[in-house]
């Protein structure tokens, strides 16, 4: 009798043979981002672009320099002060904190960050040389938003970093764990 049903569902079309499914594509949100970046105790510019992949998930890639380059005490014993931050390349996807948008034209974000860098770093017994590391990131952005037209949204991100990475100190020859601090204020205008 079951194989009779089934027979019959087959048959006579009960059972689609095919499935179709529509997903509502998301719009592209692309924001290009510059601004000022304190590192180290230095002060210099940062540039990144960030782009949407979910509602929640988005990945933002950019650098930053400190102009001039800071370098570190000789006159120290803590080897933390021989190295200082100066410049960095990075990506670094990020995971909104969801949360329910107001009615109107202003609006803000929460996203923690985690990913890699490329860090460039003085050492205060050689400045001829830079000490170039592979580093990790972790960070939480703090976004204000302002819808401009239905197509334009511009706003600030107030952007806090922690790179964690090792330099080989060139007066003990040793690699030394170091983990920096980074404060950024920056504009965005959302492509």
């Amino acid at each position: 009798m079951k194989r009779l049903w089934m027979g019959i569902l087959f048959v006579g079309g009960g059972v689609p043979m095919d499935a179709e499914a529509v997903r509502v594509a998301m719009e592209p949100q692309n924001r290009v981002y510059a601004g000022v970046v304190q590192s180290d105790g230095g002060i210099g510019s940062t540039v990144s672009i960030e782009s949407r992949l979910t509602q929640l998930v988005s990945i933002n890639m950019g650098g930053f320099v400190s102009s001039p380059l800071h370098y570190g005490s000789v006159e120290t014993r803590d080897e933390q002060q021989w190295v200082k931050l100066n410049h960095g390349l990075w990506a670094a996807p990020g995971v909104r904190i969801p949360h329910r948008y107001g009615k109107g034209k202003l609006n803000w974000d929460v996203v923690g960050r985690a990913g890699f860098a490329c860090v460039f770093t003085t050492d205060a017994f050689r400045d001829d040389l830079y000490l170039i590391n592979a580093s990790g990131l972790v960070g939480l952005d703090g976004y204000l938003t302002y819808k401009v037209s239905e197509t334009q949204t511009m706003g600030l991100r107030f952007g806090n970093k922690m790179f964690a990475y090792q330099p080989y100190l060139t007066r003990t020859l040793k690699g030394l764990p170091v983990q920096r601090l980074q404060h950024s204020i920056e504009f965005f205008w959302q492509l």
